[in-house]
């Protein structure tokens, strides 16, 4: 995504951006997507030291939400607890 070979979702608008190392611009048409990664997201929460849940709950970040189901923020923060 860096070098704007991918696109990701925006957690605010939802539309498919890219950014070239300086701007993050709405993706071209048929532009690979990457995906978030829910496993990564738990993993980064619990190394700020809280759970995921938690921080899904933050002004920060509510835009992510959306995303993943609480069942799946759930399960995630359990298995990245056990990875600690």
């Amino acid at each position: 995504m860096y070098e704007g070979n991918k696109a990701m979702e925006c957690p605010l608008c939802h539309a498919a951006v890219a950014f070239d190392g300086f701007v993050l611009t709405k993706a071209l048409a048929g532009q690979v997507s990457a995906k978030r990664e829910l496993r990564l997201a738990a993993l980064w929460a619990r190394n700020q030291s809280q759970c995921l849940a938690d921080y899904l709950q933050t002004n920060e970040g509510r835009a992510f939400a959306a995303f993943w189901s609480q069942t799946e923020v759930e399960t995630a923060d359990q298995q990245a607890a056990g990875q600690g």
